[in-house]
């Protein structure tokens, strides 16, 4: 299970970069044609404004294939964390050093409960 997290994890880092290249290659595009305001909102934005910006001219700019590109860089990213996330707790949940810690903080839980 821990293997599977980490590649999960691997595969969302290599579509991290991807998405930023992306990015980068957008926010020069955006410079270039719509000015250094429309790049600033592109920065301040977080990637969002070229994100939507990219789409709405990917036609009239040929950015089509670089917005593809982005966008597919993105699900498999999230598609990486939830896979390294879902591994990485079932792997954590399989070893049995944790099922101790876990019923021993259960109890003590309880415990405190009853005081109460």
């Amino acid at each position: 299970m821990a293997i599977l997290a980490t590649l999960f994890g691997i595969l969302a880092g290599i579509a991290g970069i991807a998405s930023f290249v992306c990015f980068i290659m957008i926010l020069i595009q955006m410079f270039k044609r719509a000015g250094a305001g429309m790049g600033i909102v592109g920065i301040i934005t977080c990637g969002w404004g070229a994100f939507i910006w990219g789409w709405i001219k990917a036609k009239e700019y040929d950015l089509k294939k670089i917005m593809l590109g982005w966008t597919a860089a993105i699900v498999v990213m999230f598609l990486g964390y939830g896979g390294m996330a879902i591994f990485g707790v079932a792997a954590a949940a399989s070893n049995p050093e944790f099922q101790d810690a876990f019923k021993k903080g259960i109890e003590e839980a309880g415990k405190k409960a009853e005081e109460k």
